[in-house]
């Protein structure tokens, strides 16, 4: 039967913040099995880790390039653009009160109504 766990012993890669004696800040990225043994690291080059961060448990996302990041801005403003006439009249949805005249419980001011 294979253990689950088989995984708690590779090697994880780890960005760090440590401070030094003199009161330096020392940014970087290292590789340790855990947390526990990259302050020991630290430890052994007179560090003190102020932050971490494994970066092998982070996933999904990944940073977009600056063409992709204009093809979605520009997908995006044509599908908002699309949707503009709804937004200004409230009637997101399909809902409420798309017909001032036929729809009298949206709580609205009808044009045709009698006050």
């Amino acid at each position: 039967m294979l253990d689950r766990r088989e995984d708690s012993w590779r090697i994880a890669k780890f960005r760090y913040v440590a401070k030094g004696m003199g009161g330096k800040t020392y940014r970087g990225t290292t590789e340790a099995i855990s947390e526990a043994a990259l302050i020991q690291q630290l430890r052994e080059q007179e560090l003190f880790l102020v932050e971490s961060k494994n970066l092998t448990k982070v996933r999904g996302y990944k940073k977009l390039k600056a063409k992709q990041l204009a093809a979605f801005c520009r997908e995006l403003s044509t599908l908002l653009s699309g949707r503009t006439d709804e937004i200004q009249s409230g009637n997101l949805s399909g809902s409420g009160c798309g017909d001032d005249r036929e729809d009298r419980g949206c709580g609205r001011k009808h044009h045709d109504s009698p006050d």
